[in-house]
Formats: structure tokens, C-alpha cells, sequence
């Protein structure tokens, strides 16, 4: 509230003003400026009294130094001065203890001039409101503020804000420790755009997740990795759209840096295909001295009687050594790094690659495999050796699942369902109890005595990496299915 009592003309009365000020809300005072700059309360209206806690007498016709405190004083008077001296009103906090309390109120004083010519101030009439909480309010907020900008800073993570500028989206807002990896500060990145920062390819996927998420007003969830900075970068990303009167407005991004968690997972995955390739390699072994026995007893033949020597010995030894190389190729390629090449395959021949290589122990357990194919073409999109780890898994654990029983028999199928490929690994064996069947997949979780329950976790993580879902169906007593749902998209054409 600001007033202009300026001018006035001797008719000036002080009741009257008194009689209005005590109907006001706001806290009102009038202070009387007697010679030699001392200050002098006349009057002050039941607000202020309400207020401050104060009784009348104890500020009526008192001097401001005998109201407030030496250093309170200084202060009061030195606002009434520059008042007096710049001649206009002016509004300013102050900071006083009342009954042990200390309160906050925005003051705001206008000197009141009786003479035209405005050199003597006869009076300054003053009004308060008390914002103690207010202030406190605003402190506490700041404080929240700069605390989660501090924790946003401090944490490995990135908080982004994103407008759309002429059909692009921008950078508005950025915070986090993970901007250092982009090669910037935080004011550096404000105004850029996606394919300022990232190559096309991974800028493009970018946009086109911030695209999807404000077109349908919800929560993109990806992941990108981008090895082009000076540090990797492979980060979850959270995309949540800011909406006002039912439109998208901004975008806000969260993202994590899981670099690490990344190379842990890959080191779980590479620690599990060798011990799946050892356990392989100890299966089939005796195998192998099948056609090492038949080339020996041929090679011993010949060398008995070198006039023996047949087109038919050597067929035989030719075929036998053609199916050493192909069973140690399988395993060669299991075993060495492989790069993940997505392309386009036929799961049914990989899945009898796979079949080929787990019959040999199959055979040994008394175990039959039976395949019902409904094409011998069926394309997916995938990632060949990882998907074979996945089979040898399923089928491994079939075999186990059977304990060496009679008519033990695994079904493996393949069919085309409406958008999906659908793969099924069955056994006819002991079944998953009910309690155990939700914690199938979890790391290591494993009903077998020497086994790790990375298995399973592995093959789950490899099938989301396709897009892909596994469920597990079982009864106890009649067998376990496993059955994996892959997404037909163009790709797959």
C-alpha cells in the first residue's frame, strides 16, 4: 500500500486519519517528526497492537529509541531519513523481536509534507504486514531447490527439459554430472538440438522416441549407447511429457548412465557360454570316439592290406571326419566373442543346428527330440549365436528336467501365429512347482544342485534384447514348456 499525503494544507487532521486507519487490516502507524530528527509514535491502529503483541502504552507518544532496541533504532531511523530526504514513499523489510520472537514485516512509509513548499516533514504515517511465514515459506523452498539441484549434480544422472522450436526439439533446461560426457556445461547445451550432439543414427532414434512420447502424451522408456565421445556413453532414458489444457508443452528427460551395468551383464552372458560349452563339450565327448574308432579301424585295415583300400572305406572316413569338424565348428563358434549382428535367419535351421549338436546326449540319456516345424522357412530377426544360447539352454534343461526316466521326450516347435513367430521347447518331466514357477529367470535362482540360475536369466535377457517375451507354463508330474513369442516386423520379410 502506498500513499501520497503530500501537500497537504494546515486543515490536516489527525483524528480524522486516526478514525480511518483503525477500521484498516493492515498494521498503521503514525509517527510525529519533532526537531532535531527525533521521531515520536503518535498513534497506531488496533492491527498493529494485534500484530506485534504490544499494548498502546507502551509505544503512544513514545520515541522510537525507547520502542526498539539500539540497534533497531538505528535502522527505523535511517529509513524514516531517506524517506524525508528523497520525499516519496518507500517499502523495505525489518527484521523485530517481539516477546523473545523474531518476526519478519514489509514496511512501507510516506513522509507527509504540511508546507507548499515541501521542506519540513511534519509527519510519516507508516503501514506493515507482518511475512514471518511467508519468508520462511520462500526460504525453506530455496533451500529444497538448491538441496535437489545439489543431489541432481552430485548423483550420475542427467535431468534434460525440451520445447519444440519450429519442429525441432531443443534443449531448454539441463542439470547433472552426466553432461561432462556430452563435452559440455550446463549452459553450453541449453539451445542445442539432438543431431547437434549425437551421430545421425542415434539422433534420429532419439527424436524419434521425444516424438512418440508427445504425440501420445506418455512414458517413452529407452536405452542408447553411443561410443563416438570421448567417454561411452549407454544410457536409460526416461521420457515423461509436461501437459497443460490437454497439450504437450515440453518434454522432461531423466537418464542414468548404465555403462556398467551393461558390461556386468556381458560379462555374465560370456561367463555362462562357457560354462554351457564345457558342460557341451563333456556331453558329447564320448561321442567323438565313435568316428574316431570306425577312421582308426579303417586306416588299421589299409594298412594291413593296402590292396583293401576301397572308394567305400574312404566315403565312410571322409563322412565320419565331416562330422567331427562340423560338431567342433559348433563349438568354436559358441566360444569365441562374437559381434552382435542382427540380420535376417531361418529358425528352423538354426534350430536344428542346435538339435544336431544336443542329440548326441540326448541319445545317451534315452531322451527323444521330436521337431514339428509348420514351414521349413521361417524368417525372424535376430542375433544367431545368442538365440543358439538360448536353445541349448532350454533343451539342456529339458534333458535334466527328465532324469534319465523312460520315455523321456523333448518337443521342439515352431509356428506363425497372426504378428508372432512362436518357438516352444516341451519336456514330459517332473514339472515346476506353483511356489517356484514365478522365480523362474531370477539371478541365481536354480532348482538344480550345481547349477547357478544364470541360465535362464541369461536366455530371458537375450530374448528381450530381440523384442521378444518367454513365459514358462508347467504342471508337476506332466512336464514344462517353455515358449517364446518373437515379433514379426518387416525386418523379418
Amino acid at each position: 500500500m502506498n500513499y501520497s499525503l503530500q501537500n497537504m494544507s494546515n486543515s490536516f487532521n489527525v483524528d480524522h486519519l486516526v478514525t480511518i486507519f483503525n477500521y484498516l487490516e493492515d498494521m498503521v502507524f503514525l509517527i510525529d517528526v519533532e526537531e532535531n530528527n527525533q521521531f515520536r509514535c503518535l498513534e497506531v491502529n488496533p492491527a498493529y497492537l494485534k500484530a506485534t503483541g504490544l499494548h498502546l502504552r507502551d509505544l503512544k507518544s513514545k520515541r522510537i529509541e525507547e520502542i526498539f532496541s539500539p540497534q533497531e533504532t538505528i535502522s527505523v531511523i535511517e529509513n524514516y531519513q531517506r524517506a524525508i530526504s528523497k520525499k516519496q514513499s518507500m517499502t523495505y523489510e525489518e527484521i523485530m523481536i517481539l516477546n523473545n520472537e523474531e518476526k519478519t514485516f514489509e514496511t512501507t512509509i510516506t513522509p507527509i509534507f504540511l508546507e507548499e513548499d515541501r521542506q519540513d516533514c511534519r509527519y510519516i504515517l507508516g503501514v506493515s504486514r507482518e511475512i514471518t511465514e511467508r519468508r520462511r515459506y520462500e526460504k525453506a523452498l530455496l533451500e529444497a531447490k538448491s538441496e535437489l539441484k545439489t543431489i541432481i549434480q552430485q548423483q550420475q544422472a542427467l535431468i534434460l527439459r525440451l520445447d519444440k522450436v519450429n519442429g525441432e526439439f531443443i534443449y531448454t533446461l539441463c542439470d547433472g554430472q552426466l553432461i561432462g560426457q556430452l563435452g559440455y556445461t550446463p549452459d553450453e547445451l541449453v539451445g542445442k538440438r539432438p543431431q547437434d550432439l549425437f551421430p545421425k543414427e542415434t539422433a534420429d532414434m532419439i527424436n524419434r522416441h521425444f516424438q512418440l512420447s508427445w504425440d501420445s502424451q506418455e512414458k517413452e522408456i529407452f536405452d542408447f549407447f553411443d561410443p563416438t565421445n570421448e567417454h561411452e556413453i549407454f544410457w536409460l532414458t526416461i521420457v515423461s511429457p509436461l501437459i497443460e489444457n490437454g497439450q504437450t508443452t515440453s518434454l522432461l528427460v531423466y537418464a542414468v548412465d548404465i555403462l556398467e551395468r551393461k558390461k556386468a551383464e556381458e560379462s555374465m552372458m560370456k561367463t555362462e557360454k562357457l560354462a554351457l560349452i564345457g558342460e557341451l563339450a563333456a556331453g558329447i565327448g564320448h561321442e567323438l570316439r565313435n568316428p574316431l574308432t570306425a577312421i582308426r579301424g579303417f586306416i588299421q585295415l589299409m594298412r594291413e592290406n593296402k590292396e583293401a583300400v576301397k572308394d567305400e572305406f574312404l566315403d565312410v572316413i571322409d563322412g565320419e571326419l565331416e562330422s567331427l569338424n562340423h560338431i567342433a565348428g559348433e563349438l568354436m563358434i559358441l566360444a569365441k566373442p562374437q559381434v552382435h549382428n542382427f540380420v535376417r535367419l531361418n529358425i528352423v535351421q538354426l534350430l536344428d543346428e542346435v538339435v544336431f549338436l544336443m542329440e548326441p546326449e540326448a541319445f545317451r540319456q534315452g531322451v527323444k527330440i521330436t521337431k514339428y516345424y509348420e514351414s521349413p522357412f521361417v524368417p525372424i530377426f535376430g542375433e544367431k549365436y545368442q538365440l543358439k544360447q538360448v536353445f541349448i539352454n532350454l533343451i539342456k534343461n529339458a534333458m535334466d528336467a527328465l532324469n534319465r526316466g523312460p520315455n523321456g521326450e523333448i518337443s521342439i516347435k515352431c509356428r506363425q501365429s497372426g504378428s508372432e513367430t512362436i518357438v516352444s521347447v516341451s519336456d514330459n518331466g517332473c514339472g515346476i512347482p506353483k511356489e517356484v514357477l514365478d522365480k523362474i529367470g531370477e539371478p541365481f535362482y536354480t532348482t538344480k544342485e550345481k547349477g547357478n540360475g544364470l541360465g535362464l536369466l541369461v536366455s530371458y535377457r537375450i530374448i528381450k534384447n530381440h523384442t521378444g517375451t518367454i513365459e514358462c507354463q508347467s504342471e508337476q508330474g506332466k512336464g514344462t514348456s517353455f515358449i517364446i513369442h518373437f515379433p514379426i516386423s518387416s525386418e523379418n520379410i
